[in-house]
């Protein structure tokens, strides 16, 4: 935390909102140039396969960043300070996703990450993500919606709904939502989002006939090490990189099939 990335009027924005989004955060011929990376790897190529239409979403997770163009973007030392700026502590990644609403998919639930990650372990919700389009987000193709503010109701209970993810049970989203004001992310190439691991976020059906591309990174702080092994990692000093990165990496490397998380292995609960 050597230097300051955001003013005191963006922090005291992410404390009272649990949220924060930068424009033109990313220049416009970096995402270009992660997106011509995943062209170009056989594994990324079969999740955004648009023709196959019959999932509602597609996700790719990994825990270890890794020296290919997506670790890369996870340790830039913006990303990184700016992170730890709004967490008050250092961060570690916690690990990162490339998620995918293909044309017709509904999007995901009403849910917080946290009510997923206080299960793993993670004691405090002192956690956070960065949503980084990969294609533009709107309404048509299913932008993220959040709830302002939602991060100061605390953890939230998730229910289980047989043959649908997890969310919060939905009479309580009704009172939520007439006391809380729902706000769509529309977002272009470069901008990126800021979001408190409480924050009560979903997105609707995509209608668009294009693909809702984001790359999510995802960190914990270093004092909510987690009390639990599980399917994601404790705390692992992340080696920063310098910003201009993306743009110096010239090397044919990808991940391999075994980075990847197999959703499936993971079980939850693991601590009540």
């Amino acid at each position: 935390m050597d230097k300051n990335y955001l003013t005191k009027k963006e922090v005291n924005f992410f404390e009272k909102n649990g949220f924060l989004i930068i424009r033109n955060f990313f220049k416009l011929k970096e995402i270009e140039k992660i997106k011509s990376s995943l062209k170009k790897d056989k594994f990324f190529k079969s999740l955004f396969n648009n023709e196959d239409n019959n999932k509602d979403r597609n996700i790719l997770q990994w825990n270890e960043p890794g020296d290919d163009i997506l670790g890369i973007t996870s340790r830039l030392e913006k990303v990184v300070g700016t992170m730890e700026q709004l967490m008050l502590d250092e961060v570690y990644h916690y690990h990162s996703k490339i998620t995918d609403v293909p044309t017709g998919g509904s999007g995901w639930s009403w849910h917080q990450d946290y009510g997923y990650w206080y299960q793993n372990g993670c004691l405090f919700p002192d956690m956070a993500s960065l949503f980084i389009p990969l294609d533009p987000c709107h309404i048509e193709n299913g932008c993220l919606q959040i709830i302002s503010k939602s991060h100061k109701l605390g953890r939230v209970d998730h229910i289980k709904r047989e043959g649908k993810d997890e969310a919060i049970d939905e009479e309580r989203l009704k009172y939520i939502l007439k006391n809380l004001k729902r706000i769509d992310c529309i977002l272009s190439m470069g901008d990126v989002l800021f979001t408190h691991c409480n924050l009560l976020h979903s997105s609707n059906r995509n209608t668009s006939g294009k693909s809702r591309r984001v790359l999510l990174c995802c960190y914990n702080t270093k004092h909510n090490n987690p009390v639990k092994e599980h399917h994601h990692p404790s705390y692992k000093p992340i080696k920063k990189l310098p910003d201009n990165s993306i743009m110096d990496f010239n090397e044919n490397k990808f991940k391999k099939e075994s980075d990847f998380l197999n959703r499936n292995s993971i079980s939850y609960p693991i601590l009540k």
